[in-house]
């Protein structure tokens, strides 16, 4: 399978899923601006309404040739921290996570 197309597939079927629930957009390559007025991306961006609630899920899509580390997720941590709007970070990686990554 060609590079990428994996979790390209996964994004897709997630995105496939929720699609079908009342009250929900999803969006790609979405940019943000945060309390400090800088601009970020986000990948893969769902609003949704749970349970009468607006509720907005954020996904980061990493494709990289070994797994994740924590300086990653620290980065990726950093990015959502001032972004309000999103309720729930997600990162996707096809190669998993380094141990400390997972701690």
């Amino acid at each position: 399978m060609k590079k990428g197309k994996a979790l390209e597939q996964l994004v897709s079927a997630i995105q496939d899923h929720l699609k079908n629930c009342p009250d929900t957009d999803i969006q790609t390559n979405v940019t943000f601006q945060n309390l400090s007025g800088n601009k970020r991306e986000i990948d893969v961006y769902v609003r949704t309404k749970i349970q009468g609630m607006d509720f907005g899920i954020a996904f980061e899509c990493k494709e990289y040739a070994e797994p994740v580390g924590i300086t990653l997720i620290d980065e990726i941590i950093g990015k959502f921290v001032d972004l309000p709007t999103i309720d729930k970070k997600i990162m996707v990686t096809s190669t998993g996570y380094t141990l400390g990554a997972k701690k």
